[in-house]
């Protein structure tokens, strides 16, 4: 029904499923207009942004010159004034994440053995 209305427009749209290594080749090229893709997201956006900003070449769908200028500045196409404080916020508390883990983990919580209570339900 989509792919109708928007060949009503003048849009032409291909439909179909595609094989991970050639999309994921055309996607880095910036060879595509758009991609509908399945995404895990969540709660784990801090160690995978790429569905919420321009992150990086594998997981991120759209504005691909952004995330090349986000990997290297010197590459790429500068993004928006938006999109660039969307990345140093990221840095931001992708930082202060590590920071929070690395104090948590020296505060004693490595030193814990992790405990295990079996219960036996064979019934025997």
């Amino acid at each position: 029904m989509l792919c109708a209305y928007w060949g009503e427009l003048g849009i032409l749209v291909h439909t179909g499923e595609s094989e991970a290594w050639p999309l994921t080749q055309l996607i880095r090229a910036n060879g595509h207009d758009a991609v509908v893709s399945s995404v895990n997201g969540g709660l784990d956006v801090v160690e995978n942004p790429g569905i919420y900003m321009p992150h990086d070449e594998y997981d991120s769908c759209y504005a691909i010159p952004w995330v090349y200028w986000y990997a290297d500045n010197s590459l790429g196409e500068e993004p928006p004034p938006q999109a660039r404080e969307q990345m140093r916020l990221y840095e931001q508390i992708k930082g202060s994440t590590v920071k929070s883990r690395l104090r948590s983990s020296s505060s004693g919580c490595s030193r814990a053995r992790p405990q295990f209570d079996c219960t036996d339900l064979s019934g025997s």
